[in-house]
């Protein structure tokens, strides 16, 4: 699951005629997805170059739609997951777990010197300089992999 700030801030960016009630979101396959109550505004099938309903459900007699959010290039090229390599993103998970870079190394079997030079890329592209903010600027992601146990 993402964070509902993370999708309404997203949303929030999008130019809607109609008010949303966001009240949940996730993050599976490279996509978000939000899950919205349906009100008034949205009783027939929602679609927008923003978002594509993928799906209704009801629960406790309150209908909800789920919707695909598209995102524009410019906030692909600010996901951490269209930035880093699958190795990078391991690292990053690594690291956020406290793992120091000689510890990173044993674990992948890969030397300290690689595992430098990954974290060097890392900031780079992330446009960090440090561990913790590259901790943080990641930290969604990082948060799923961990709770997922992956």
């Amino acid at each position: 699951m993402i964070e509902p700030a993370l999708a309404n801030s997203l949303l929030q960016k999008l130019d809607f005629a109609i008010p949303i009630d966001i009240v949940g979101a996730l993050y599976l396959d490279n996509k978000y997805y939000s899950i919205t109550v349906v009100n008034n505004h949205i009783e027939n099938e929602v679609e927008s170059p923003q978002f594509t309903q993928v799906g209704r459900f009801e629960l406790n007699q309150q209908s909800y739609a789920i919707l695909k959010i598209e995102l524009t290039s410019t906030e692909k090229e600010l996901d951490p997951t269209h930035i880093l390599t699958e190795r990078e993103l391991e690292i990053a998970i690594l690291v956020a777990l406290g793992k120091q870079n000689k510890h990173i190394a044993k674990q992948l079997k890969i030397s300290e010197w690689t595992v430098s030079a990954h974290l060097r890329r890392i900031f780079t592209k992330l446009g960090v300089g440090s561990r913790a903010a590259m901790v943080y600027r990641c930290s969604l992601l990082i948060n799923q992999n961990i709770n997922s146990g992956s």
